[in-house]
């Protein structure tokens, strides 16, 4: 072979071997095609990792290596450290196969404590995606801690489990802790509400759940949901522990967040919670004044005499708020307004075992009840219906009759048949109400037993998610109700342990210690037309919060 002929071939060949090498610079890990599906989680090499479970820890960057390429997903959400750490650890991984977590260079980790870390979901196989959970526990001091915490959240309200939150326990025992430092230990529930944490000193701890949306495991947010059990927990190495808790979101701080004025004769004092127990006062006679309350609003309606403004004075901690109500365009309003319905249409279906309630946008003050004329034929046979304003809703025009069944009620209220709340008539309004027959509804007989009689209690029966019938039950250790024109559908009893009593549910209060009130909730046998229904079952409430 000539000297060209090799210059040649070598000149071909480091051609060739240079493009294999950009190949091979280039290539990227995908998943094999073909064969058998991978299930397996990539494995820890023990030989070239940190060891686990070390005593007299000091400080360093703590190694996991795998037998295979990995990926780290959610870090921030997936790795936990307890007890909490001052700074997060930087958590990566490097050179495919291995990752690595490292300590801030100012984290003084604690004394003769031992720690848990948790990966979570964090650690995946590269190409299936395969999960590995891995623990990694290591103690300052000379032996690691070996007891466990377990336990479950459900949510107060609905007795669901609650997932993602924290269960944290604290060796300092002041109440404060929840809001200054963080816990010594801590763990978050899964997605049935249960808790665990193991390596776990013998000590007296103060136990706390919380939705940590700072996420800085501190109580400091009024719109975060916690929970607490009523004792501290005792830790022996023969305990065995099962805590309980119930989780809700306090009341918070009662205030008024706003005052509206939108035209004269209405206020609207808008707080962050029910006002009914809000006392005002007034600094002057009105021709009328009617307070209503609607969730968490009071409706002040008012009619002076002149136009001009005037107080209302009301209690703020131990001061007076005074709000300041301008005197607004007094007689342009009164030469518009009139008393309307919030409907014009009267029902099709009315149930004729009720009465009709018949609900106006203002209070009214008077009914003319010969200016009303109401028939049931095309002869004009009169019908004499019995009209009353609701006393407790000034807004509610009742209508009572003996209802027939399937009859048409022509109603025709004629002008001034309604006096507004301001002293101006109605205009006419004309409408058919329509009944339905008795059988298309159906009878429920409710018997309530095994209740306290030294509690008070409210009873909702629930249709849809709304509350169509409520009940107070007082000072009784059975109670019984029947119900005898339903509509058909499904239905539950929701029964509240009332124990402020105000005829509501009450979240509980951490610095009260005070418990949310236990619901019982029962669902009923469908209810079909025509057709009864008989419940009588005892009121088991769940056991209380606790620790056994």
């Amino acid at each position: 072979m000539n000297t060209k002929r090799i210059i040649f071939f070598l000149f071909v060949l480091f051609l060739l071997s240079g493009q294999v090498f950009t190949w091979v610079g280039c290539a990227q890990i995908v998943q094999p095609t073909g064969g058998p599906k991978d299930t397996l989680a990539p494995q820890l090499d023990s030989a070239r990792s940190t060891i686990n479970y070390q005593t007299n820890f000091e400080k360093q960057t703590i190694v996991l290596a795998f037998d295979e390429y990995i990926e780290l997903r959610d870090v921030f959400n997936q790795v936990v450290i307890s007890p909490p750490t001052e700074k997060r650890p930087e958590v990566k991984r490097v050179k495919y196969k291995r990752v690595e977590l490292t300590f801030a260079p100012e984290e003084e980790l604690r004394e003769n404590a031992t720690y848990t870390i948790n990966f979570g979901e964090a650690i995946r196989d590269y190409t299936a995606g395969n999960v590995q959970p891995i623990s990694f526990v290591f103690s300052t001091g000379p032996y690691l801690d070996s007891l466990e915490v377990h336990g479950e959240i459900r949510d107060a309200e609905t007795n669901e489990p609650v997932s993602e939150v924290l269960l944290m326990l604290y060796d300092n025992l002041a109440d404060t802790v929840v809001r200054t430092e963080r816990p010594f230990y801590f763990a978050r529930t899964d997605k049935t509400g249960h808790f665990h944490i193991s390596n776990v000193k013998a000590d007296t701890f103060r136990v706390f759940a919380l939705e940590d949306q700072s996420s800085d495991y501190i109580f400091n947010q009024e719109s975060e949901r916690i929970g607490f059990p009523d004792d501290f927990l005792i830790l022996t190495d023969s305990t065995k522990t099962d805590i309980s808790i119930r989780f809700f979101k306090q009341d918070p701080t009662f205030r008024m967040l706003e005052a509206k004025h939108p035209r004269y004769g209405l206020s609207k004092l808008v707080f962050n919670g029910p006002p009914d127990s809000v006392q005002i006062n007034i600094d002057q006679e009105f021709q009328n004044y009617y307070k209503e309350i609607d969730l968490d609003t009071m409706r002040i309606w008012y009619h002076t005499d002149t136009s001009t403004s005037w107080n209302i004075y009301m209690p703020k901690d131990s001061l007076i708020d005074t709000l300041l109500v301008p005197s607004g365009e007094r007689q342009a309003f009164l030469d518009k307004t009139k008393p309307k319905p919030i409907s014009n249409r009267f029902p099709t279906s009315h149930n004729p075992t009720k009465e009709y309630r018949m609900s106006w946008m203002q209070p009214i003050s008077a009914v003319d009840t010969s200016l009303i004329l109401v028939t049931t034929d095309t002869l004009g046979t009169r019908a004499f219906l019995d009209f009353r304003i609701d006393s407790l809703d000034k807004k509610t025009l009742i209508l009572r009759h003996n209802w027939k069944e399937k009859k048409n009620y022509d109603l025709l209220f004629l002008p001034g048949a309604v006096t507004g709340f301001y002293g101006t008539p109605s205009d006419s309004l004309q409408g058919i109400l329509r009944t339905a027959e008795k059988k298309d509804y159906g009878s429920l007989s409710l018997e309530l037993t095994a209740l306290d009689s030294t509690k008070a209690y409210v009873m909702e029966l629930i249709s849809a998610s709304k509350v169509v019938e409520k009940e107070l039950i007082r000072q009784a250790s059975s109670w019984n109700r029947t119900y005898p024109s339903l509509k058909p559908g499904s239905y539950e009893v929701r029964i509240i342990e009332d124990l402020i009593p105000n005829g509501r549910w009450d979240p509980g209060n951490y610095d009260q210690k005070r418990q949310p009130e236990r619901i019982f909730i029962r669902p009923l046998e469908s209810l079909r037309a025509n057709w009864e229904v008989d419940a009588s079952f005892p009121v088991e409430f769940d056991s209380e919060a606790g620790i056994e």
